[in-house]
C-alpha cells in the first residue's frame, strides 16, 4: 500500500511531498512500455550477435585447418555435427599413413544456443551446378553450393574430395569426384533460432573461407 508523504518543511510553506498511486502507476507503465520496446530489439543484437561470432569462428577454424594441412604433411578436415546437446565443428587430422582422421580436441566450435547449421527456406541451396560455379553476390539461390557438414584440405591447404571424411553426406558425394579431387565451393550454412538470419561460410578453390549473409533474394559477402 502506497501512502503520501505527511512531512512537511519549515521553508516549503506547508506543501507535502511524496507520489500519489496513479503517479507510480504511470511511472510503471512507462517502463513496461519501453522495456516492450527495448527488449526485443536487444535480443535481436544477441541473436545476431551470436550467429555471426560463430562464423567467423569456423572461419578461422578452416583456416587453422589450411595451417596444419601443410605444417604437417597432411590432410585436415573440419568435420560439422549436430546432436542432442550441441551442433558442433572439430578439427580433424589425417597423417601420412593413416587410414583415417583423428580429432585435434583443442580446436573444436560449438554453436551458440539459438544457432544451427540450417539453409533459408527462401533459397534453394544445392541445385544447379555445384563444382564449377562461383560463388559470388550475384550467384542466385539455384547455384548456391549445396549445405557441407564436411570440409577437407589437402596438403597444400587447397579443399579436395576426400572419401573418408564425412562419407554419404550429400556435399561430399554429388557431384561424384575421385578422391583427392579438387572440390570447389564447400559452404557450411548457419540460422538463428528465429529464422529470419542466415550466413554462409564459404570455403574458395583456393581455400579461403569468407562469411556470407542472405537478405532474402542474394548472398552477400560480409568479409
Amino acid at each position: 500500500m502506497v501512502r503520501q508523504s505527511k512531512r512537511s518543511y519549515p521553508d516549503s510553506g506547508g506543501i507535502e511531498f511524496g507520489f500519489t498511486i496513479l503517479e507510480l502507476l504511470l511511472v510503471m507503465a512507462v517502463i513496461f512500455i519501453l522495456s516492450g520496446i527495448a527488449i526485443p530489439a536487444w535480443m535481436t543484437s544477441v541473436r545476431s550477435y551470436r550467429i555471426r561470432n560463430d562464423a567467423q569462428l569456423l572461419v578461422a577454424e578452416l583456416a587453422q585447418a589450411r595451417t596444419r594441412a601443410g605444417a604437417n604433411f597432411s590432410r585436415t578436415s573440419v568435420l560439422c555435427n549436430s546432436t542432442i546437446s550441441e551442433s558442433s565443428c572439430n578439427l580433424q587430422i589425417r597423417n601420412l599413413g593413416d587410414l583415417g582422421y583423428s580429432a585435434d580436441a583443442p580446436f573444436k566450435v560449438v554453436l551458440s544456443p539459438g544457432v544451427s547449421f540450417a539453409t533459408p527456406s527462401d533459397a534453394t541451396v544445392g541445385a544447379g551446378v555445384l563444382n564449377t560455379s562461383a560463388f559470388s553476390p550475384n550467384t542466385q539461390a539455384t547455384t548456391a553450393p549445396i549445405q557441407c557438414m564436411a570440409v577437407a584440405f589437402n596438403s597444400r591447404g587447397y579443399p579436395i574430395y576426400d572419401s573418408t571424411v564425412g562419407a554419404g553426406t550429400a556435399c561430399l558425394t554429388t557431384p561424384t569426384l575421385t578422391d583427392g579431387a579438387f572440390k570447389n565451393n564447400y559452404a557450411i550454412y548457419l540460422g538463428s533460432s528465429t529464422g529470419n538470419l542466415y550466413l554462409a561460410v564459404v570455403v574458395d578453390p583456393s581455400g579461403r573461407a569468407s562469411v556470407w549473409t542472405w537478405d532474402g533474394s542474394q548472398w552477400t559477402n560480409m568479409s
